[in-house]
């Protein structure tokens, strides 16, 4: 790989600018930002700090308070994996991303909750049908013997009857 031109420490801090522009890493972190997505292992609060860090990176030159309307707020609604959740949040109108974090977080816990009542009453539902299918086969074949012996003896009656004549 041949280099053209003399290399010196001027031609190389010019070929390293044009590969890493400060502009085209404010690009790349606005990418990220936009882009950014919750992880299934990842927490609210870990998404919530990841979009401030990219933030202050895409956007130095803007205040904090402004960044967190127009980036950090919307970019973390759109990075929480449970739809359901972001959606929750979003009616609540929060007007900062800490404050769409402690909604989101307290909103969890609760749905959370209510998924686990939900599952254990699944399982107890499942639970009471088992037993009561189990009873109503086992009603079914007592119900099945006895006609059985019903019918044995119905023809051991009909064939004395018969013998009679």
């Amino acid at each position: 790989h041949s280099c053209k031109g003399e290399f010196t420490y001027d031609n190389l801090i010019t070929k390293l600018k044009q590969r890493y522009s400060y502009e085209d890493l404010l690009e790349r972190y606005r990418h990220e930002l936009r882009a950014k997505r919750q992880k299934p292992m990842e927490s609210l609060p870990e998404v919530a700090n990841e979009i401030e860090r990219l933030s202050a990176l895409g956007y130095p030159n803007e205040t904090p308070e402004l960044r967190d309307q127009l980036f950090n707020l919307p970019c973390f609604l759109d990075a929480v994996a449970d739809q359901e959740l972001s959606y929750e949040v979003r009616k609540q109108e929060p007007k900062s991303l800490r404050e769409a974090l402690n909604k989101a977080i307290r909103l969890e816990m609760w749905m959370k909750d209510k998924r686990e009542k939900m599952v254990r009453n699944l399982v107890e539902l499942c639970v009471v049908c088992m037993l009561m299918t189990k009873n109503t086969t086992t009603q079914m074949a007592t119900n099945d013997a006895t006609r059985v012996d019903v019918m044995k003896a119905h023809d051991v009656g009909m064939s004395a009857v018969t013998e009679n004549r």
